[in-house]
């Protein structure tokens, strides 16, 4: 079963002449909102009780916002939640992350170069077991990025003068926020609207492109998509890894940038994913373009409730 989730809300930022706004999907889900809630609740929770899942195993760096959601979204449902963690660079953001998921009840199996073999074999055991229901590194899965194109389909049908954009900037991790958004975007305005300026936070830069190619095919494959619909999404997906720096989770001197300005503006950015994601579309605005910068963090500070 897929939950009615609301839209995301679009609204301009003052200071930029009608050249920049928020899509800000922040306020998707209570009491932890954000694109890894949309996909959780738009399909990947109702896929793992139509398997008679009792818990779920994912998988993330210490700082992931897909586990911090599946640990808060899966435990309301009534699922265990296990995740495989590997580190990052440490931040306070990342710390207060993590804390989140374990204070709302994840169960975390660290993976790196200490792993013992007894906690690995705990691990492998648990992830394959037949009541486990497995979600994939961000939560991307063919089925989940209808939660997204139905996001984007709302927000055109509301706000005719997203079409007339350049770009909808946002991050580009393992694919399925952005190749939602394009897929909406496709359906909804053919090969009219915006580019999707999908903005690659990890390196190779390839490595999210082929993601998304993947997620694309086994959707056409599994009938969820028309193969001109995804034809149509594919061309507007438009990578750039102009920022990704010294590579995931690392700082860079525009992300930090960002940072500030949308604070200033009233809302939050981290620099793993989204600050470098604001970065580009500062930089689109300023050379000219018009862009809406998809605002994909969910609160960290939440607790069981």
């Amino acid at each position: 079963m897929t939950e009615t989730i609301p839209a995301p809300f679009f609204r301009e930022i003052v200071g930029f002449s009608g050249k920049l706004a928020v899509i800000d999907d922040r306020a998707c889900a209570s009491p932890l909102g954000g694109n890894k809630a949309r996909k959780l609740l738009g399909g990947l929770l109702g896929e793992a009780r139509a398997h008679g899942a009792k818990r779920l195993f994912t998988c993330g760096a210490y700082g992931s916002h897909h586990v911090l959601a599946t640990a808060v979204h899966g435990a309301r449902a009534g699922f265990e939640v296990h995740a495989a963690l590997w580190p990052q660079p440490e931040t306070e953001h990342v710390r207060a992350v993590r804390e989140a998921g374990l204070a709302a009840g994840l169960v975390a199996h660290h993976v790196h170069s200490t792993t013992t073999l007894r906690s690995a074999a705990r691990t492998l055991a648990i992830a394959r077991d037949p009541k486990t229901f497995f979600i994939p590194l961000g939560g991307s899965t063919p089925r989940s990025l209808e939660a997204h194109a139905a996001a984007t389909r709302a927000l055109v049908a509301r706000h005719p003068t997203l079409a007339g954009l350049d770009a909808i900037v946002v991050p580009f991790g393992s694919g399925g926020t952005a190749l939602g958004i394009a897929l909406g975007l496709a359906q909804a305005l053919g090969d009219r609207g915006p580019r999707v300026h999908a903005v690659v936070v990890s390196a190779p830069a390839f490595g999210s492109t082929a993601l998304a190619a993947q997620l694309l095919a086994r959707a056409v494959a599994g009938g969820l998509v028309g193969a001109g619909t995804a034809r149509q999404a594919w061309r507007r997906l438009v990578p750039d890894a102009r920022f990704v720096g010294a590579g995931y989770g690392h700082t860079t001197r525009p992300a930090e940038e960002a940072l500030g300005f949308a604070r200033a503006a009233g809302f939050e950015l981290e620099v793993t994913y989204t600050a470098k994601a604001f970065a580009a579309a500062l930089t689109l605005v300023r050379a000219g373009e018009r862009a809406a910068y998809w605002a994909t963090l969910g609160a960290t500070d939440q607790r069981p409730r």
